[in-house]
Parts: structure tokens; sequence; C-alpha cells
């Protein structure tokens, strides 16, 4: 079941699982596993999806169907949907993404 705690986890990581299993807490853990996040970004790439208009009425009905039965409340579906708004955005850079960019720029200085 996806509760408040667990987006906050999952919004502290910026969606990073990799990030989150390398360095979330014992008390995160404890609040959240693996499959509690693969549901998270399912939901919110289903809600995309509906959102875009690229489901069917089948599709989307099934989305609020998965929503409203994985979700502790309404307030719980309104974040994953707020997510999935922003998850266009520019994430934050992770460690790895910031080593990555390193090369990437030390490779282009190189004549």
């Amino acid at each position: 079941m996806i509760n408040g705690e667990k987006i906050k986890i999952y919004k502290n990581y910026n969606g990073d699982i990799d990030g989150w299993a390398k360095t979330s807490k014992k008390n995160e853990r404890a609040i959240m596993d693996d499959s509690d996040w693969y549901l998270v970004e399912s939901l919110i790439q289903d809600i995309k999806i509906v959102k875009k208009g690229l489901g069917s009425s089948d599709y989307s009905n099934d989305v609020y169907e998965r929503l409203n039965k994985n979700c502790d409340s309404a307030e719980t579906v309104e974040k994953l949907k707020a997510l999935a708004e922003n998850d266009e955005a520019p994430r934050k850079e992770t460690f790895s993404n910031k080593i990555i960019n390193i090369f990437k720029r030390r490779r282009r200085d190189i004549p």
C-alpha cells in the first residue's frame, strides 16, 4: 500500500532507485521496499500515459482502479499525480551523473 511516507522517500531520492538502494537508511527500508518503489514508478508511468491520452478508456479506468486499490488515501493519489506532472522537470544531479558529466567535459576539452 502506497502512502505519504513512501512518496516522501521516493521524492527524497528523486526517483533514483540505485541511490536509494545504496544509501537508504534502515528506517527508510523498514517503511518501503523494492516492490513499493516499483509500484510508485509504475503508477507514475501509468498516470503520464493517461494524461497524454495515449491509453484507451479501459486502460484509463484500470489505472484509476489500481490507484485506488494501491493508495491509502485520495491525498496519496494526488501526490502521485503531482509527481507525474513534475517528473518532466530536470532531476537533481546524482553522484553517478556528476562523475559521467565530468568525464564528458574532460573528453570535450582534449584536443
